[in-house]
């Protein structure tokens, strides 16, 4: 369990004006065991509790300054990403696959958030619990992958999957640090709107119950589930 109650907890929350990173906020904000919030985004994110930090992933050097402004840290959420750059949506075919989509979304998805958990990882404690969790999917699963298409957000979560799991074995040999890859399940949030539109309406949730769902989440896990890839529902999903 990350936390025995005894200690208000400091949270950094990346992508903090996004749906669910913007969800999260308010969420925290209304805990009596978040002691700060330290939100992270481009846009200004302002609120009781909150400290906003700007950041910017085409500046990595930046990354570093933020570590500077972080005393303490006890989780660490990363909500950035992105499904496409393409105005006509991510690619169906392997025609529409280009260099500029596949490096684009590797920056946004996987290249930023380990590069991000690279510079505030000497924050995590030694001797408590912690916890890294990243917002990965479904679709970043090489085996779970029947239907094809979105070859760059496929791949560029895939990579992420690898990144994280990558930092789990290392954090688990001098910190007690979960390492967690996340899948929300489909919310609902303007980017993934066009791509719902043959989803059952029952199985899109909002950002508010998203963010509900993945503290819970959260707040259940141990060592033992450090470097998985898990839904929702607390299941095992195989990369």
């Amino acid at each position: 369990m990350l936390k025995d109650g005894s200690k208000p907890l400091h949270i950094v929350i990346a992508g903090a004006n996004g749906g669910i990173g913007g969800a999260l906020v308010k969420y925290c904000q209304q805990r009596s065991d978040v002691a700060q919030i330290y939100a992270l985004s481009r846009q200004v994110v302002s609120g009781d509790k909150v400290i906003h930090l700007p950041l910017d992933y085409d500046n990595p050097d930046r990354l570093d300054d933020i570590a500077k402004s972080i005393p303490e840290l006890d989780i660490l959420i990363i909500a950035t990403g992105a499904l496409t750059h393409r105005e006509s949506g991510p690619e169906k075919r392997i025609s529409d696959v280009s260099i500029p989509e596949l490096s684009g979304l590797y920056q946004v998805n996987a290249m930023g958030p380990i590069m991000l958990a690279r510079a505030l990882a000497p924050l995590f404690p030694k001797h408590t619990p912690s916890v890294c969790l990243a917002i990965s999917a479904r679709v970043g699963s090489i085996s779970d992958n029947h239907l094809g298409g979105w070859y760059a957000y496929r791949a560029s979560k895939a990579g992420l999957n690898m990144l994280f799991r990558s930092l789990a074995i290392e954090l688990k040999r001098t910190t007690e640090c979960c390492v967690s890859l996340y899948h929300p399940g489909t919310v609902s949030s303007p980017g993934f709107a066009p791509y719902q539109t043959h989803t059952d309406p029952s199985h899109i949730k909002s950002p508010e119950t998203a963010a509900s769902e993945l503290w819970q989440h959260m707040m259940n896990l141990s060592q033992d589930h450090s470097g998985k890839l898990m839904d929702y529902q607390g299941k095992d999903i195989t990369f």
